[in-house]
């Protein structure tokens, strides 16, 4: 028996020196396997527009953060950082400015985080002149939009990344879609908006949208002051909170849950405007900003967004 023991003991401990020695080969950038591997240099990177006007802006990135604002210049800029194994390459062609990430299938551009190494956000400013098209995809990472005016569609794309947009008027359609990520909205304007995720939670403040859709999955929607003709809420396994502009007279009226309180089940309506709000496994909890709060639901709208 002591025999077991101790062979089990020695087992262990062989096992556990084994890991220890692999983490910390690992994190030196396997520089003990690869000694002749050459250190990864990151190199900052500028890029300023032309003067010429651009309709269009299209981003395709990998396994970086974006940051999107406006400022009175003339020119659109771009600042980030890149190594040689993940050149980004950027080019303008009949008034569409795309910046794109060229595919490296070296063991260096797919592993490149073991070696220590960590790309910077790039950051876009766009002039206030700017009123065309914004494309944008990138993965592993946030995507942010600060301050925009812009008369063309945007569509934001990531994945496990959160997309964070505030002080945006977009003329046209506005599409934001991740997944393992949350989306936050503030103070937003569109003809009509498309926020879509998966295990994130959607939180929106002054969004008003003629057509509007919030969806997730295994995460909360919390809404405040949020205005449109048409308006769709939609999850799983998370609860729906807000405040929605008007009266609940105004809309017609369609609710469904399960395992969860809807404080729209009263209410149906025959109003011009449609809500829909639909979730299962969380409750329900809409208030009209025309009518007062029912009894015992005292909370302001603006705490909404404050509540977990």
């Amino acid at each position: 028996m002591k025999r077991v023991l101790t062979v089990v003991l020695i087992s262990i401990l062989i096992l556990a020196v084994t890991a220890f020695v692999t983490i910390m080969i690992a994190l030196s950038g396997f520089r003990y396997l690869l000694p002749n591997v050459a250190p990864v240099r990151l190199v900052d990177r500028h890029y300023e527009s032309a003067n010429e006007p651009l309709s269009e802006l299209a981003i395709t990135l990998r396994n970086r953060p974006v940051n999107i604002r406006m400022d009175q210049g003339n020119t659109i800029r771009l600042s980030w950082n890149e190594t040689e194994f993940e050149p980004v390459q950027v080019q303008e062609n009949g008034g569409t400015l795309s910046v794109d990430t060229r595919e490296n299938t070296s063991w260096r551009a797919r592993f490149g985080w073991l070696l220590g190494y960590a790309l910077r956000p790039m950051d876009v400013t766009i002039p206030s002149t700017f009123k065309g098209r914004i494309d944008l995809y990138t993965s592993n990472g946030p995507v942010t939009l600060d301050s925009l005016d812009l008369d063309g569609p945007v569509s934001i794309r990531s994945t496990n990344g959160g997309i964070t947009v505030q002080d945006l008027t977009v003329t046209a359609g506005l599409e934001l879609t991740t997944s393992n990520g949350a989306i936050q909205a503030n103070n937003v304007k569109a003809e009509s908006a498309f926020l879509v995720t998966s295990n994130g939670r959607i939180q929106v403040e002054r969004l008003l949208a003629r057509d509007l859709s919030l969806k997730t999955s295994n995460g909360p929607i919390h809404c405040a002051a949020v205005s449109g003709d048409s308006i769709r809420l939609e999850t799983s396994n998370g609860r729906i909170r807000g405040t929605i502009q008007g009266r609940a007279g105004d809309f017609t009226i369609t609710s469904q849950t399960s395992n969860g309180t809807n404080s729209l089940e009263d209410l149906s309506g025959q109003g011009a405007k449609t809500l829909a709000v639909k979730t299962s496994n969380g409750d329900i909890e809409i208030d009209f900003s025309g009518e007062s709060l029912p009894s015992g639901n005292p909370q302001p709208a603006a705490s909404l967004l404050m509540a977990g």
